[in-house]
């Protein structure tokens, strides 16, 4: 079985290069050729910076978008018959533990500070992201955090808040509670911003935001300074890779691996779901969404 692959990776870079050695490990198993015309592929495998080459719709012939990011394609998003699959659970775990210290950053300048108690962490999207970071802080275990809030546009699974440990709020009440809020949702046209003026507004002047989502979901231009939270952290989980040999070699993995799937008509790895999030400061959406059952 022949599977063309079109490559719209970056001219240099430990992660493209780790691919290509990747991909001529194949032969033999599975023909991944590199082709230099996108009508000829069945397959595109873009880098952040690669996707912006691309044309503005994929051929027809094209059934699975790789992205070496962990965004949703953007302008691709919608395209019938096509599968976008990010490399999000190669970083998952690294970017989770990140986090956590990022968190206890923040605990340790409230303490500097003479905020003396244990603190109240919110995390925006319960994905597979959102729930690594929830088992990586570990509530339970860490007597410096109270307690784990969590919200998402979806209802989780039946059972994962009781697993998880933590509770399910509205996202305004999110913001207005947490010391620490982590942004772990996907990139699109309503999550850009998720949180702007308003929402910052609602945040006490001690919070923290990790943002693990990269550009554009939280937008700070326009507010007052003094309205503001104590800091925003922007650590987007694909910057990981870039100083994480370990990280690196998972991303290549995970790209071949999913190239295999989608050469035998099998669902990829890391499938992206098109779903974005409503802009914040909707009570009556949020609410109209919360399960009358937590856990289960």
């Amino acid at each position: 079985m022949t599977l063309t692959v079109y490559l719209a990776l970056d001219e240099s870079g430990a992660i493209s290069e780790l691919i290509l050695d990747a991909l001529a490990d194949e032969e033999g198993a599975i023909d991944l050729r590199r082709v230099h015309s996108i009508d000829e592929s069945d397959a595109v495998v873009a880098s952040t910076e690669g996707i912006n080459q691309l044309p503005d719709s994929l051929p027809e012939r094209v059934g699975l978008l790789q992205l070496l990011d962990c965004g949703s394609g953007g302008r691709f998003g919608d395209s019938a018959g096509l599968n976008v699959a990010n490399v999000s659970p190669g970083l998952s775990s690294r970017a989770a533990i990140s986090v956590r210290l990022q968190v206890r950053d923040a605990y340790d300048e409230m303490i500097a500070e003479g905020l003396g108690r244990p603190i109240q962490v919110g995390v925006i999207g319960i994905g597979k992201l959102g729930t690594e970071i929830v088992r990586a802080l570990d509530a339970g275990q860490d007597d410096t955090i109270e307690s784990v809030v969590v919200a998402d546009i979806r209802t989780p699974r039946q059972g994962i808040l009781s697993e998880l440990g933590v509770r399910r709020s509205t996202l305004d009440l999110l913001l207005s509670t947490s010391d620490v809020v982590i942004v772990a949702v996907h990139r699109g046209p309503t999550s850009s911003p998720l949180l702007g003026p308003r929402e910052l507004r609602l945040m006490g002047g001690h919070a923290w935001i990790v943002n693990v989502s990269g550009d554009g979901v939280v937008d700070a231009s326009g507010s007052d300074a003094s309205s503001m939270p104590a800091k925003i952290v922007d650590q987007p989980m694909i910057e990981l890779a870039r100083v994480s040999e370990r990280a690196a070699n998972n991303i290549a993995r995970l790209v071949v691996t999913n190239l295999r799937l989608h050469a035998v008509g099998w669902r990829p790895i890391s499938l992206v779901e098109q779903v974005t999030y409503p802009s914040a400061g909707d009570p009556a959406f949020w609410s109209s969404r919360m399960s009358p059952v937590q856990g289960g």
